[in-house]
């Protein structure tokens, strides 16, 4: 694909979603064949692990398609380095790496071509304008500013941002109280967020009983998907409509709502999603399963059937006219709203590279105990030390609370919730 430009991939995925199942196949055998070749040859995780796709002669043998074993979220944290390319094919761009933040207790790193961020950008213009959403809305989202900037600061003008998307947005603190967000939005007269769910859901809650003072125009989630009573709140709360795509770090945007209900059209042009029962075998039609996806252009870290650990079922074709597969609303994916006698807060978003990378955890997990108690439950090979202890906790104070009373306890495990993921934020306190 060396020499393809920016408008030539913007026109193949607005085609790509009206293609026959015919050319569908086709084009993802076409695409595909590339990549086995390129992991294979390239990839040092997957030099004999994909041997059963190829005949003695060198062709490859698609009826062998399932059984290439699973990649799992462990092998993406354990055999990260092996699963990195050795080159690139031509016209793949540079490279550049990024970590997960959803929910899940272990966190995986990605690196990624700038090719797939080019595509992943067609796919985002493709999903606004199926949306009806336009390119020139005042825009916010939320983080957690440094902890360099002071902290009675809660947005950022100097971190506007332009893309192909949208126009500049501004960068509100995350742990900010609802009330001073609401106030910073309306200031600025922004027109549309993105948010978590659960995040806008508290939103939108402090908005009517302040008597609906802000009016917004769309909130767009990521992450995880919005309840139908979240968007009724929504609604009514702010006049607003709210979508969220499929998308992560692995697979980056994987599906998307076009309008027509609240199913999702599988991205085919650059994603190959099966859903697979416990035994990974092919789920029917309306049969929940397992997600699990090849990223078509990554050639980077080959991403090739990976258990994404969120279940969805493949639902009946759209009256929109899009013959692109559909998935339901994605299950598996929570996040859970902490309450705190002050503001409520959903801790999705509180990156923590230190403790995994420099104290040493694999995996951890956040658990609400009490009414500021925060029970930080991790796995690693050795005890945290009481000065790392404190230098966290301090750090956490400044994301979350400035009241946080923390504890930390070593465990074996995380256990995993009723739909197999393990979850990184719980919530075990209930106010009285």
């Amino acid at each position: 694909m060396a020499g393809i430009t920016d408008q030539q991939i913007y026109d193949m995925v607005m085609q790509s979603q009206f293609w026959s199942n015919e050319q569908v196949a086709h084009y993802q055998r076409s695409q595909v064949s590339q990549l086995l070749r390129h992991a294979k040859a390239h990839v040092p995780f997957y030099q004999n692990r994909l041997d059963c796709m190829f005949r003695s002669d060198g062709t490859i043998d698609w009826q062998r398609w399932q059984d290439i074993p699973i990649l799992t979220r462990e092998n993406m944290q354990h055999d990260r380095d092996a699963m990195i390319a050795t080159q690139l094919p031509a016209g793949h761009g540079k490279t550049g790496n990024s970590k997960t933040s959803g929910s899940t207790g272990h966190r995986v790193e990605v690196t990624a071509t700038e090719l797939m961020h080019y595509v992943a950008n067609a796919k985002w213009r493709r999903y606004f304008e199926a949306q009806n959403i336009p390119a020139n809305l005042r825009i916010a989202n939320f983080d957690f500013l440094p902890e360099i900037s002071d902290p009675s600061i809660d947005f950022q003008l100097n971190r506007l941002k332009s893309n192909a998307l949208w126009q500049p947005m501004i960068t509100i603190r995350r742990s900010a109280s609802p009330r001073r967000k609401l106030d910073i939005l309306k200031q600025h007269d922004i027109e549309a967020i993105i948010d978590f769910s659960n995040a806008a859901e508290i939103l939108a809650r402090e908005n009517a009983d302040r008597g609906f003072g802000l009016r917004l125009k769309y909130i767009l989630g990521y992450g995880m998907g919005f309840t139908q009573s979240q968007r009724t709140l929504i609604a009514e709360s702010f006049g607003a409509a709210s979508s969220a795509p499929y998308s992560s770090k692995e697979g980056a945007l994987m599906a998307y709502p076009c309008g027509h209900g609240v199913e999702l059209h599988v991205c085919t042009e650059s994603c190959i999603l099966e859903i697979l029962d416990d035994n990974n075998q092919p789920c029917k039609v309306g049969q929940r399963g397992h997600i699990t996806i090849t990223n078509i252009f990554n050639a980077a870290q080959p991403i090739i059937r990976y258990r994404h650990g969120d279940l969805a079922s493949f639902v009946e074709t759209c009256a929109c006219g899009r013959t692109s597969p559909r998935i339901s609303e994605i299950q598996g994916r929570s996040d859970p709203i902490f309450q705190f006698p002050d503001r409520e807060l959903t801790l999705i978003g509180v990156y923590l590279n230190d403790f995994t990378d420099d104290f040493g955890a694999s995996a951890f997990q956040l658990a609400q105990i009490g009414p500021v108690n925060i029970e930080m439950r991790y796995m690693s090979n050795a005890k945290v030390s009481l000065a790392k202890q404190k230098q966290l906790t301090a750090k956490l104070r400044t994301r979350i609370h400035p009241d946080l009373i923390m504890t930390y306890r070593r465990v074996p495990d995380i256990p995993y919730n009723a739909n197999g993921k393990q979850q990184r934020y719980v919530r075990e306190w209930t106010p009285p």
